[in-house]
């Protein structure tokens, strides 16, 4: 291509037109109406530029950013803002939408989760984290070492973790 070769260009237009418009539709947000151009001066940058690279997926990366740097600045000339987003994200939230991810939703998980653990348990949480007591201060109120207040309390978070893992709301 970077010697004018016709044939070149032509296969290169007919391996990667359709991937790279998908790839600009997915950035673009849906918003068709500056796609197409994008793609032409796309192209042309890419044929003055062309090169060698080791791997498909470095030849890619630069065919992409090309698209997406071009698109980005058909937005700016008409000073329109455009919502950039990685194509797999976007794909991914569409068929695959998650969960509400809010303070509240993780607060009351992890409030069920703390219930769940026994009474003990429970209550060198609030100890720890709740009156906010060192190790030393506890390991003398329950009449143990700081070392076994460490230890339990690195189980007790373990075990949070997992029980977070588990509910159904989790992110």
């Amino acid at each position: 291509m970077s010697k004018l070769d016709e044939a070149a260009y032509r296969d290169f237009f007919q391996n990667y037109y359709r991937r790279l418009r998908s790839y600009l539709q997915a950035v673009a947000g849906g918003d068709e109406r500056h796609v197409e151009d994008a793609l032409q001066i796309s192209f042309s940058k890419i044929a003055r530029n062309v090169r060698r690279f080791e791997t498909e997926s470095a030849f890619w990366n630069w065919l992409s950013q090309i698209c997406r740097n071009t698109l980005i600045d058909i937005y700016r000339k008409e000073g329109t803002q455009i919502r950039t987003r990685n194509a797999l994200e976007e794909t991914e939230e569409k068929t695959n939408p998650k969960p509400a991810n809010t303070p509240s939703t993780r607060l009351e998980t992890l409030a069920r989760s703390l219930e769940r653990l026994p009474a003990e348990d429970q209550a060198l949480v609030r100890l720890k984290y709740f009156d906010q007591l060192t190790h030393a201060e506890i390991a003398t109120q329950m009449g143990t070492t700081e070392k076994a207040i460490e230890s339990k309390l690195s189980r007790i978070r373990r075990k949070l973790r997992q029980l977070i893992r588990k509910a159904p709301n989790h992110v």
